[in-house]
């Protein structure tokens, strides 16, 4: 974007090269106006089709550009344009996605000048005072630790979490044990504390049989009856840990109707296999189901590629921790942005404290500053793919496979 800038400063003051107009910027090769850069866009490829009635020497500035479409795009060509510099719309996506994941990490690494000054809430848990004390901390964040050993403690003797025996895949859940200098408050703990407890719906148990998914309608077959599972699990998630933060039920629904399908590929982190490039999905104690990632290779709107993207970026970095996975459910789940939503400024304070809760978690385990501020980074970024990924699958599922969905999800996708 800066070199964008940069260069379209350096063009300030000149003029189109095709027409003679006021030049907005170096556009496909050459300094251009508005107009002939639209134009070389839509017909560029179209060179062929034209046909000059005056045999190619009609006479092209700001008056006569109009006039002839095929000696205008020899001029295009003549000065420098050229077609090969277009971006596609697959390209055009990409760019935009790696500009929203620059400004999110630029808004995380200047995190702490996030203004809290409008934040009022009736919450005793989460006062003014309390907020100011955490962005405050945040500003100094690299000379801060959380205290976890201390949090373990308040999980399992304050809320009987007892370990739980993960699904009989190759990926086994790790949670290492951390030395401090520092420690959580009991207001972090307690939070932490109660979304760990609401999360202990997304614990699965073993399964000792599973299968391998032959085609995409046996796929959706299964899935289909999973998801309404998963949906059911989200809506008992929210409820639990929404009660703790005076979230009203109207945002609830928004939260879970706009948010139920990144949640569910979220959490399915847990069953994918990198090594082997497949998801083992447990449904119930009896028996689990092996989906291969190369079968959506066929399937519409490039699925498969974006599933790379995301799970390329993700799964080296969350190390199989659950707590990890429960902090970026809740900063999916509380977005700000989801419609219909009443309370807003509710909702993106819960979502700055899970980010900041991340954060700190991440700063415990890893230590030194090159080790875990990549890994926030990264996570931040993983949600713009994610998001991605939820939003070809619900277009996929509703054009293709709407009929495998159970009533509660398709209630969701308000079908």
């Amino acid at each position: 974007m800066q070199n964008n800038n940069k260069m379209r400063e350096s063009c300030v003051g000149k003029f189109c090269q095709i027409c003679g107009d006021i030049g907005v910027g170096r556009n496909f090769g050459a300094i251009t106006c508005e107009s002939c850069k639209a134009f070389f866009r839509r017909h560029s490829h179209k060179e062929k089709k034209f046909f000059c009635k005056y045999d190619g020497i009609c006479k092209i500035d700001v008056n006569l550009r109009k006039c002839c479409k095929k000696c205008r795009l020899s001029k295009c060509f003549a000065m420098g344009m050229k077609k090969e510099l277009i971006h596609n719309d697959r390209q055009n996506a990409l760019r935009r996605l790696n500009t929203e994941r620059n400004r999110l990490i630029k808004n995380l690494t200047t995190n702490s000048n996030i203004s809290i000054n409008s934040i009022t809430s009736d919450d005793s848990i989460f006062q003014n005072d309390f907020y100011l004390k955490i962005f405050e901390h945040n500003k100094q964040v690299t000379e801060s630790v959380i205290g976890v050993d201390k949090c373990y403690k308040y999980l399992y003797v304050n809320h009987s979490l007892a370990p739980f025996s993960p699904p009989n895949t190759s990926l086994i859940p790790i949670i290492r044990p951390i030395n401090t200098c520092n420690e959580l408050n009991d207001t972090e703990c307690k939070r932490l504390a109660e979304l760990c407890s609401s999360s202990n719906i997304f614990r699965y148990p073993k399964s000792q049989t599973y299968f391998k998914v032959k085609n995409m309608l046996q796929f959706y077959t299964l899935w289909g009856n999973r998801i309404e599972m998963d949906t059911k699990d989200i809506v008992s998630f929210t409820k639990n840990i929404g009660k703790h933060l005076n979230v009203c039920t109207n945002d609830e629904i928004a939260l879970i109707k706009y948010g139920a399908m990144e949640i569910i590929v979220l959490r399915y982190n847990f069953f994918y296999d990198k090594k082997a490039e497949h998801w083992n999905i447990v449904m119930d104690d009896n028996y689990s189901f092996v989906f291969p990632m190369e079968m959506l290779k066929p399937e519409k709107r490039d699925i498969y590629y974006f599933y790379k993207c995301y799970l390329n970026k993700i799964i080296p970095e969350w190390d199989q921790d659950l707590i990890i996975l429960d902090l970026l459910t809740a900063i999916v789940l509380f977005n700000p942005k989801r419609p219909h939503l009443i309370n807003r400024d509710i909702i993106e304070r819960q979502q700055y404290m899970y980010i900041y809760l991340l954060e700190r978690y991440l700063m415990s385990r890893y230590r030194v500053d090159h080790q875990w501020r990549p890994k926030m980074a990264a996570f931040m970024n993983a949600l713009i793919d994610l998001r991605i990924v939820s939003q070809i699958e619900i277009e996929n599922g509703v054009e293709g496979y709407l009929q495998y969905f159970g009533p509660i999800f398709r209630e969701i996708l308000g079908k």
